[in-house]
């Protein structure tokens, strides 16, 4: 062979290696959240030696690699880990990417086991509206009460009680507020409530300040939870295991000597992670009784978090993670409010009656979550999980006046009871054994095992994925209440006669209740569809001993019990309009257990939505319309409420609930690397109706209740507006909160002030200054115009919103 042959098939040879080798894989990454380029972003080929990182602007090029199929490997600390698939063609291959936070520090399909809705990306597709409450928005006002943070989030339905949100009143799209009974919550996807099917009132709920994001979904797709399918869910989600040593303390002070102390610190090494976590607040509290007495609370909290995971070789991934805390509470507070006069001289009064008022509580939480994931898109995630609750709020209940007559303390407020309501205020003195002072001990335990499995596959264009679901449940609720006798003198109460444990109420209630889950979801280029259908199997049991066998030997028994099946249905579709929008419906039943009471049924309803999101770099909406129809409400005989206080549920007919819901984000220079200015606005409209004549005998109801009369306490319009002003180390926020009229009981008229809770405005402000990117300074203020506004009637008269409040304090990071 010639030397010039030689040359040319050398040339060749070497021509054709650095065209193989001249490949280029480019692209821009960016925030889920903001639609901002995300900068140092690690881009990795999984088995070579090629990768980049992004600039300041999002971009990364890839160059000299061989054309063929990679793995890519997308990493930045705090958000998801994104693998991707990839071949490169022609020499040059170019995509953009969204990347969003880890909310939890977990794998991506182990987070579902966690989240209802998947972080930012997932909540784009969900089929009904869903909300997250990242990280970034709870730290811009430090939120210790759960009522400012979702006064933000349209559909939801507030009713405040203490101004620090220590007894919650929430529901979803005009479910009932009335402790939180009628919506289902979570804390990292397990139930919360003290016993969510015997006794649903929330009497404890997570603390909120120690939470990392919030989630909110209400619509068909929530059926996956239950067991309270009408309105909605709420899941908090807490602070994750993180993948390096990593902690933060954050110390708070502020008006009437509120105090709040928030430190974790936590680390991951190899296969092993761990995290502990404490959390105090406190205030002296705004309300005033005469003798300076407090009227404030102290609240501690306490988490323990141990994780194993496997290797990330390992042919199938496995992981562990163990959550154990305790949750105590001490507070003085009372529900006794104000009469109308007294409320105008001075709103912030606590009458003498209410002087040794006060709740102890203390909640203990296990959790034990496994989660293993083959490589052939199969997982199953499993959760054992044990709650006690013990609390005893000993409070006024009732005050025999000087002629015999015995008033409860919701009727302390009528015209017949003026020497009653004298006593109270401490202007007379009454008799021995006349203030009647109820110990509401109770305790309660929350108990199952749930496991989910999930499996996908992908024909052609269209994804498939199949989720079956169950949970074994078991809870109960003790009752063991008694009564002691007080006189008032001179305004000072002095005890004259204990009661006996057990003599006032003395009963015991448990459910056991099986609930099983099927969904189907297709997903095509355009359309998703998703099938869901729930069963609900329960055993409702109730003994009640009577009010003289405190030893509960069962010489006054009297048993009873309710067995309930039911079957929950929802159907849900998407259609994706573009990359950044698409509109989705979804019909579903609501379900609400109905106890252990053979004649209550439980509560049902048909619920369908129809609503439109879109997403940009500088603007976020979404606008949903939905109406509810109840076949039968479900009524509850709560304190809280006005009520006896037997929590007993009642049948209360047919009601119709509709509404629309619109939440728009728009950021008035997103494209400024120095100022951000983002606006939102939230807007909800509901519109809550009886459509049922009935005559009720529940006290805060009582009377006759006619087809139109308005549900209470749901107010019609409830409007949410703020600014934000972001630099790259301050940033200031402005909020203002609005709720119309309400009224306090059924009826029409809008006009009578005795039943009415005027509407409202507030405004709060807060101030974040990064002093480095480890230290940051915080100051804020709550009702910074002091508005005077009431919040309730019920159960005994006005009570006051939280007047104006200045917080201020430091956050360090390492």
């Amino acid at each position: 062979m010639s030397n010039k042959i030689k040359c040319i098939i050398l040339f060749t040879a070497f021509y054709s290696n650095v065209i193989a080798q001249s490949g280029k894989i480019s692209g821009l990454i960016i925030d889920a959240e903001t639609y901002k380029p995300l900068s140092n972003v690690e881009i990795m080929v999984n088995n070579t030696s090629f990768k980049s990182k992004t600039n300041d602007k999002g971009e990364f090029i890839i160059n000299n690699i061989s054309e063929g199929s990679y793995e890519l490997v997308i990493y930045k600390e705090n958000f998801k880990v994104i693998k991707k698939l990839i071949t490169l063609k022609n020499n040059q291959l170019k995509f953009d990417l969204i990347m969003e936070d880890n909310i939890i520090n977990l794998p991506e399909l182990l987070i579902e086991s966690f989240s209802l809705i998947n972080g930012e990306i997932g909540k784009r597709e969900i089929i009904g509206s869903a909300h997250n409450i990242s990280a970034k928005e709870l730290t811009k006002f430090n939120y210790t009460n759960i009522h400012e943070i979702l006064s933000k989030i349209p559909g939801v339905n507030l009713q405040e009680e203490d101004g620090y949100g220590l007894r919650p009143n929430i529901g979803l799209r005009g479910t009932g507020l009335e402790r939180s009974s009628k919506i289902t919550i979570m804390e990292d996807g397990i139930l919360m409530a003290p016993a969510p099917y015997s006794s649903p009132s929330a009497y404890y709920f997570p603390t909120i300040g120690r939470m990392n994001s919030i989630e909110i979904l209400k619509g068909s797709s929530q059926i996956k939870f239950g067991p309270l399918t009408t309105g909605g869910a709420i899941n908090f989600i807490s602070t994750p295991i993180p993948e390096k040593l990593k902690g933060s303390v954050k110390l708070i002070g502020g008006t009437d000597n509120f105090r709040n102390f928030h430190g974790h610190i936590g680390t991951s090494h190899n296969n092993l992670g761990i995290m502990i976590e404490g959390f105090n607040y406190g205030s002296n509290g705004f309300k005033k009784l005469k003798n300076n007495e407090s009227t404030g609370f102290d609240k501690k909290d306490y988490n323990l978090k141990i994780k194993y995971k496997s290797s990330n070789a390992s042919s199938i991934y496995h992981e562990i993670i163990l959550s154990i805390g305790e949750t105590k509470e001490n507070s003085n507070e009372t529900y006794l409010g104000l009469s109308d006069e007294d409320f105008n001289k001075n709103p912030y009064l606590r009458y003498h009656g209410s002087q040794i008022d006060n709740m102890k509580a203390k909640q203990k939480r296990m959790s034990l979550k496994n989660y293993i994931e083959f490589n052939n898109g199969l997982n199953i995630s499993t959760s054992i999980y044990k709650n006690n609750f013990q609390r005893n709020w000993y409070k006024l209940q009732s005050v025999i006046d000087n002629n015999g007559n015995t008033f409860g303390i919701s009727s302390l407020f009528k015209n017949d009871a003026n020497e009653a309501f004298n006593i109270v205020k401490g202007t007379i003195n009454s008799n021995e054994e006349s203030v009647i002072v109820r110990a509401n001990n109770r305790s309660y335990l929350s108990k199952g095992i749930q496991s989910v499995i999930n499996k996908s596959f992908q024909n052609n264009n269209t994804k498939h994925h199949i989720s079956l679901s169950t949970r074994y449940h078991y809870d109960e609720v003790d009752r063991f209440q008694w009564e002691d006798k007080y006189q008032m003198l001179n305004g000072t109460m002095h005890l004259n006669k204990k009661g006996t444990p057990g003599s006032n109420s003395n009963k015991i209630q448990y459910s056991k209740a099986l609930a099983s889950y099927i969904n189907y979801k297709i997903e095509m280029t355009k359309l998703i569809l998703s099938l869901g259908l729930r069963h609900e199997h329960i055993k409702g049991h109730g003994d009640d001993y009577g009010k003289s066998d405190a030893e509960r030997k069962g010489a006054d028994l009297s048993s009873r019990e309710n067995i309930i099946n039911s079957l929950i249905p929802g159907i849900g579709l998407l259609y994706k309009i573009n990359s950044s929008s698409n509109t989705f419906l979804g019909i579903h039943k609501g379900f609400s257990p109905p106890g252990d009471k053979p004649e209550i049924n439980p509560e049902k309803s048909i619920n369908y939505e129809i609503g439109f999101r879109t997403k940009s770099i500088r603007l976020n909406g979404e606008i949903v319309g939905y109406v509810s129809y109840y076949s039968n409400l479900l009524g509850s005989d709560l304190s809280a409420t006005g009520g006896s206080g037997t929590n007993e549920l009642y049948n209360a007919g047919k009601a119709i609930v509709k509404g629309i819901e619109i939440s728009v984000n728009y950021n008035l220079f997103n494209n400024s690397d120095k100022l951000q200015i983002p606006i939102y606005i939230n807007y909800t409209l509901t519109d809550a109706t009886f459509k049922e004549n009935f005559e009720s005998s529940f006290d805060a109801w009582s009377g006759e209740i006619m087809t139109g009369y308005k549900i209470p306490y749901i107010s019609k319009h409830q409007f949410n507006l703020g600014l934000n002003f972001k630099s790259n180390s301050l940033s200031f926020d402005v909020n203002y909160s609005f709720k119309s009229n309400v009224r306090t009981k059924p009826g029409i008229e809008m006009d009578n002030t005795t039943e009415l809770i005027k509407g409202f405005g507030v405004i709060n402000t807060a101030l974040n200054y990064n002093i480095n990117k480890n230290i940051s300074f915080h100051l804020a203020a709550k009702n910074i115009i002091n508005k005077v506004y009431s919040v309730s009637r019920r159960p005994a008269g006005l009570r006051p919103g939280l007047p104006r409040t200045f917080t201020a304090g430091i956050k360090c990071d390492f």
